[in-house]
C-alpha cells in the first residue's frame, strides 16, 4: 500500500489549485462556480465512486487513481469556467507590487494563514485526543469519526453562504457601507438559522435509524452526532461574524479568536474526554464555539453596531424545537431505511410551510435572488 501514497501529490495538487482558483473566482464575484464544483459535484462524484467499490469492487489501486484523479478533475472544471469567462489569464507584467502593498499583503496574509491553520488543527485535534486518551483509542476514533460527520453536515449551508458572500462584505468594508453590512449579517444569520435548522431536525429525527444500519458497536456515538450537530446549529446562528471581521481592519482578532478557540477545545478535550468518553469531545467542541462567538459576536455589535438577530429569529428556533420535539416520536414502518425516507418527508412537508407562514423565508429567497443575479 506504500506505493499508492504516491497519488497523494495529484490529489494534494489539485487541493491547493482549487483553492486558489476558488479564491480568483471569488475576487472576481464568480462566487456560484467554486461552490457546485466543490459542494455538488466534487461531493457527487465521490459519492458515487464509493458505492460503485462497495457494490462492484474494482482493485484497489483503481480505485486510489479514479479517487484522487477527482479532485484534479474539480480544478480542471474550475480553471475552464475561468477560461470560457476570459479570466484565465497570466499577466507577466503585474508580477510586481509595490513595497507599500507586499507589506500590507504580507501582515495580512501571515495572520489569515494562522486563521486558516488553526481551523486545520480543529478539524483533526478531537480524534488525536480520543486515540491518545481512551484505552481503546482507534475504536473510539472510528466511532467519534463517524458521528462527527453526521453533525458537521449542518455546517454545509455556512460554508457555502460564507464563499459566496464574502466579496460583499470586502465590497462593504471597503466603502464603509454599514447599512450594507448590517443587512449582510442579519441576513445571513436568519438564512443559516432556517437552514441549519431544517437540517439539525433531519437529523435528529432519523439518527438511530441512521446508527441502526451501521454495526451494533457504533451505536453508543449517535449522542455524538446529536452534540455536534447543536454545536454547528449554534455557530450557524451568528451568521457571518467571522468572515466579517476576517475582512475588517481587525482582521488580526480572527487569528487570535482561533488560536483561542483551539486552546479551549484542547482544554476540553483533556478534561471531558476522560470523563464522559468520546461525547465529551463533543461537549468541547460546543463549548469552545459558543464561547469564541459570544466573544465575536460581542465585539462586531461593541465596536461597529453590528447584530445578527432578529426578532424573528426567535421564531425560527422554536419552530425547530417543537419539530425536533415532536416527529421523531411519530411511528412509522420499523424499517429503518422507509423511516429514514418517511420521516425526512414529513418534516420537509411540515417544516417549509411554516416557515413560510412564521414569515421566516424572505431573507433565505433574497440572498437565493441575489447570488442568482
Amino acid at each position: 500500500y506504500g506505493l499508492y501514497g504516491l497519488w497523494l501529490l495529484p490529489m494534494l495538487a489539485g487541493e491547493v489549485y482549487f483553492i486558489l482558483l476558488r479564491a480568483y473566482s471569488r475576487a472576481l464575484r464568480r462566487t456560484v462556480h467554486p461552490i457546485v464544483v466543490r459542494e455538488l459535484l466534487l461531493r457527487f462524484m465521490q459519492t458515487a465512486i464509493i458505492l460503485y467499490q462497495a457494490w462492484w469492487p474494482m482493485p484497489f489501486g483503481s480505485f486510489i487513481v479514479a479517487y484522487s484523479g477527482l479532485f484534479v478533475l474539480a480544478t480542471l472544471l474550475l480553471a475552464g469556467d475561468l477560461w470560457r469567462a476570459g479570466h484565465f489569464r497570466i499577466a507577466l507584467h503585474q508580477r510586481w507590487l509595490p513595497l507599500r502593498l507586499r507589506r500590507t499583503m504580507f501582515t495580512y496574509g501571515r495572520y489569515t494563514l494562522t486563521a486558516s491553520l488553526t481551523g486545520v488543527v480543529l478539524g483533526n485535534i478531537d480524534q488525536i485526543m480520543i486515540g491518545a486518551l481512551l484505552g481503546d483509542g482507534l475504536s473510539q476514533v472510528a466511532f467519534y469519526a463517524v458521528a462527527f460527520y453526521f453533525g458537521s453536515v449542518i455546517a454545509a449551508p455556512g460554508r457555502a453562504l460564507h464563499h459566496a458572500a464574502m466579496p460583499a462584505v470586502a465590497d462593504a468594508w471597503k466603502r464603509r457601507d454599514m447599512p450594507v453590512l448590517r443587512r449582510i449579517y442579519s441576513g445571513s444569520s436568519m438564512a443559516q438559522t432556517v437552514v441549519s435548522g431544517f437540517l439539525f431536525v433531519l437529523m435528529w429525527g432519523s439518527i438511530d435509524d441512521l446508527f441502526t444500519l451501521l454495526p451494533g458497536s457504533y451505536a453508543g456515538a449517535a449522542p455524538v452526532a446529536i452534540v455536534v450537530g447543536l454545536a454547528y446549529y449554534l455557530n450557524s446562528m451568528v451568521g457571518l461574524n467571522q468572515g466579517i471581521i476576517a475582512m475588517s481592519r481587525s482582521y488580526r482578532l480572527d487569528a487570535w479568536t482561533s488560536i483561542v478557540l483551539l486552546v479551549l477545545n484542547v482544554t476540553g478535550n483533556f478534561f471531558l474526554v476522560r470523563a464522559f468518553g468520546i461525547v465529551g469531545a463533543a461537549w468541547a467542541t460546543l463549548l469552545s464555539l459558543l464561547l469564541v462567538n459570544a466573544y465575536r459576536t460581542g465585539h462586531l455589535f461593541h465596536r461597529h453596531g453590528l447584530w445578527p438577530f432578529q426578532w424573528r429569529t426567535v421564531f425560527a428556533v422554536l419552530l425547530v424545537a417543537a419539530m425536533a420535539l415532536v416527529l421523531p416520536w411519530v411511528p412509522f414502518t420499523g424499517d429503518p431505511l422507509w423511516d429514514i425516507v418517511l420521516r425526512s418527508a414529513a418534516i420537509a412537508l411540515t417544516y417549509w410551510p411554516a416557515a413560510y407562514v412564521m414569515g421566516l423565508l424572505p431573507d433565505l429567497m433574497a440572498l437565493v435572488r441575489r447570488e442568482r443575479g
